[in-house]
């Protein structure tokens, strides 16, 4: 469960996307901006990897929230209140690239186990 401080937060961030006044850029270090304001207050998203010599092809592990006077973080997990609020908002930025991680997963199995030979589903 999230503090409601950082609730509220995070859905006034997702309303303002959601409407077009917060316009988000993705830059080559894969992180995610907007800009508020007439002074320009920037709010930042990335992804963070714990780094592991023996680990190939990891998955990110938190995400950052940082904007004045606020920086978080929060696990990418299923059951994260904090990843799903943010999520929200990366959907609603860029639309189509930030679905359920149990459906990317489900579409690669999916992908993967396709039956040989049509509908035949025996081994």
């Amino acid at each position: 469960m999230l503090p409601p401080d950082d609730a509220a937060l995070l859905q006034r961030i997702y309303e303002e996307t959601k409407a077009g006044r917060l316009q988000w850029q993705r830059d080559d270090e894969d992180y995610f901006t907007a800009e508020v304001g007439v002074n320009v207050q920037r709010i930042s998203i990335r992804r963070m990897w714990i780094e592991a010599t023996n680990q190939i092809g990891a998955d990110p592990y938190f995400v950052e929230v940082m904007m004045s006077g606020w920086n978080t973080r929060y696990a990418i997990v299923g059951d994260s209140d904090g990843w799903q609020a943010v999520r929200r908002i990366l959907e609603a930025a860029f639309p189509g690239s930030w679905g359920s991680d149990a459906q990317h997963a489900l579409e690669i199995f999916e992908r993967k186990f396709q039956p040989k030979g049509g509908n035949d589903t025996s081994d």
